[in-house]
Protein backbone atom coordinates (compact mmCIF):
# COMPACT_ATOMS: atom_id res chain seq x y z
CA UNK A 1 0.00 0.00 0.00
CA UNK A 2 1.38 3.39 -0.97
CA UNK A 3 1.71 5.92 1.79
CA UNK A 4 0.05 9.25 0.95
CA UNK A 5 1.37 12.34 2.70
CA UNK A 6 -1.51 14.57 3.82
CA UNK A 7 -1.65 18.18 2.65
CA UNK A 8 -1.18 20.58 5.57
CA UNK A 9 -2.99 23.91 5.30
CA UNK A 10 -1.15 26.95 6.62
CA UNK A 11 -3.80 28.01 9.16
CA UNK A 12 -3.23 24.95 11.40
CA UNK A 13 -1.05 25.33 14.49
CA UNK A 14 1.76 22.78 15.02
CA UNK A 15 -0.07 21.08 17.94
CA UNK A 16 -3.22 20.80 15.78
CA UNK A 17 -1.22 19.24 12.98
CA UNK A 18 0.28 16.67 15.35
CA UNK A 19 -3.15 15.88 16.77
CA UNK A 20 -4.65 15.46 13.29
CA UNK A 21 -1.79 13.18 12.22
CA UNK A 22 -2.23 11.00 15.31
CA UNK A 23 -5.99 10.72 14.69
CA UNK A 24 -5.38 9.95 11.00
CA UNK A 25 -2.96 7.16 11.96
CA UNK A 26 -5.41 5.74 14.52
CA UNK A 27 -8.24 5.71 11.96
CA UNK A 28 -5.98 4.09 9.37
CA UNK A 29 -5.03 1.31 11.81
CA UNK A 30 -8.68 0.69 12.70
CA UNK A 31 -9.61 0.62 9.01
CA UNK A 32 -6.87 -1.87 8.26
CA UNK A 33 -8.06 -4.06 11.14
CA UNK A 34 -4.78 -3.68 13.00
CA UNK A 35 -5.78 -1.42 15.85
CA UNK A 36 -3.18 -1.35 18.59
CA UNK A 37 -4.45 -3.74 21.24
CA UNK A 38 -2.46 -5.24 24.05
CA UNK A 39 -2.65 -9.00 24.65
CA UNK A 40 -5.66 -8.67 26.95
CA UNK A 41 -7.51 -6.43 24.49
CA UNK A 42 -6.79 -8.83 21.66
CA UNK A 43 -7.96 -11.79 23.79
CA UNK A 44 -11.22 -9.99 24.55
CA UNK A 45 -11.76 -9.03 20.89
CA UNK A 46 -11.23 -12.62 19.75
CA UNK A 47 -13.55 -13.97 22.46
CA UNK A 48 -16.30 -11.58 21.41
CA UNK A 49 -15.94 -12.63 17.77
CA UNK A 50 -16.08 -16.31 18.77
CA UNK A 51 -19.13 -15.63 20.94
CA UNK A 52 -21.04 -14.09 18.03
CA UNK A 53 -20.17 -17.06 15.80
CA UNK A 54 -21.19 -19.62 18.44
CA UNK A 55 -24.47 -17.83 19.12
CA UNK A 56 -25.20 -17.69 15.38
CA UNK A 57 -24.65 -21.45 15.17
CA UNK A 58 -26.74 -22.13 18.29
CA UNK A 59 -23.72 -23.73 20.00
CA UNK A 60 -24.35 -22.16 23.39
CA UNK A 61 -24.27 -25.33 25.50
CA UNK A 62 -20.61 -26.10 24.80
CA UNK A 63 -17.35 -25.73 26.71
CA UNK A 64 -16.14 -23.43 23.95
CA UNK A 65 -19.04 -21.07 24.63
CA UNK A 66 -18.26 -21.25 28.36
CA UNK A 67 -14.67 -20.23 27.52
CA UNK A 68 -15.78 -17.12 25.62
CA UNK A 69 -18.15 -16.21 28.44
CA UNK A 70 -15.19 -16.47 30.81
CA UNK A 71 -12.93 -14.35 28.58
CA UNK A 72 -15.59 -11.63 28.29
CA UNK A 73 -16.10 -11.42 32.06
CA UNK A 74 -19.35 -13.38 32.27
CA UNK A 75 -17.69 -15.77 34.69
CA UNK A 76 -20.71 -16.96 36.68
CA UNK A 77 -22.43 -18.12 33.48
CA UNK A 78 -19.20 -19.79 32.37
CA UNK A 79 -18.97 -21.76 35.62
CA UNK A 80 -22.50 -23.09 35.16
CA UNK A 81 -21.89 -24.17 31.54
CA UNK A 82 -18.32 -25.54 31.81
CA UNK A 83 -18.17 -29.34 31.88
CA UNK A 84 -14.37 -29.69 32.23
CA UNK A 85 -13.79 -29.92 36.02
CA UNK A 86 -10.26 -28.45 35.86
CA UNK A 87 -11.38 -25.36 33.94
CA UNK A 88 -14.48 -25.07 36.11
CA UNK A 89 -12.27 -25.03 39.24
CA UNK A 90 -10.02 -22.37 37.64
CA UNK A 91 -13.05 -20.22 36.80
CA UNK A 92 -14.30 -20.58 40.39
CA UNK A 93 -10.89 -19.53 41.75
CA UNK A 94 -10.94 -16.43 39.51
CA UNK A 95 -14.48 -15.58 40.67
CA UNK A 96 -13.40 -15.97 44.31
CA UNK A 97 -10.47 -13.60 43.63
CA UNK A 98 -12.80 -11.03 42.07
CA UNK A 99 -15.15 -11.17 45.05
CA UNK A 100 -12.36 -10.69 47.62
CA UNK A 101 -11.94 -7.31 49.27
CA UNK A 102 -9.80 -5.19 46.93
CA UNK A 103 -7.21 -4.51 49.62
CA UNK A 104 -6.87 -8.14 50.76
CA UNK A 105 -3.38 -9.63 50.49
CA UNK A 106 -1.47 -12.52 52.02
CA UNK A 107 0.91 -12.15 54.98
CA UNK A 108 3.93 -13.89 53.49
CA UNK A 109 6.97 -12.11 52.05
CA UNK A 110 6.25 -12.98 48.41
CA UNK A 111 6.13 -10.32 45.72
CA UNK A 112 2.99 -9.20 43.88
CA UNK A 113 2.95 -10.20 40.23
CA UNK A 114 0.34 -9.07 37.70
CA UNK A 115 -0.45 -12.19 35.68
CA UNK A 116 -3.00 -10.62 33.32
CA UNK A 117 -5.91 -8.23 33.13
CA UNK A 118 -9.44 -9.55 33.32
CA UNK A 119 -12.87 -7.95 32.73
CA UNK A 120 -14.37 -7.78 36.21
CA UNK A 121 -18.11 -7.42 36.69
CA UNK A 122 -17.48 -6.16 40.24
CA UNK A 123 -15.21 -3.34 39.06
CA UNK A 124 -16.96 -2.65 35.75
CA UNK A 125 -13.71 -2.68 33.79
CA UNK A 126 -10.69 -4.76 32.89
CA UNK A 127 -8.57 -5.05 36.02
CA UNK A 128 -5.29 -6.62 37.12
CA UNK A 129 -5.16 -10.21 38.36
CA UNK A 130 -2.40 -10.12 40.97
CA UNK A 131 -0.70 -13.24 42.33
CA UNK A 132 1.77 -13.73 45.18
CA UNK A 133 5.01 -15.26 43.88
CA UNK A 134 5.46 -17.31 47.06
CA UNK A 135 2.11 -18.62 48.31
CA UNK A 136 0.07 -18.10 45.10
CA UNK A 137 -2.57 -15.96 46.82
CA UNK A 138 -4.63 -14.27 44.07
CA UNK A 139 -6.71 -11.11 44.08
CA UNK A 140 -8.30 -9.05 41.33
CA UNK A 141 -7.80 -5.41 42.22
CA UNK A 142 -6.30 -2.12 41.12
CA UNK A 143 -5.41 -1.24 44.72
CA UNK A 144 -2.55 -3.68 45.21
Amino acid sequence: MTEIEPVILSHFKPEEIESLRAEHERQKQVFLGHAYLDNDGERLREAMQRMVALEANHAMETDEYAEVLYETGRIEEAIVLMKDPIKKAHYQQRLDAILKDDGAWCNCDGEKQVIRRYPSMKHGKSIAVVKCTKCEFVNVSDQL
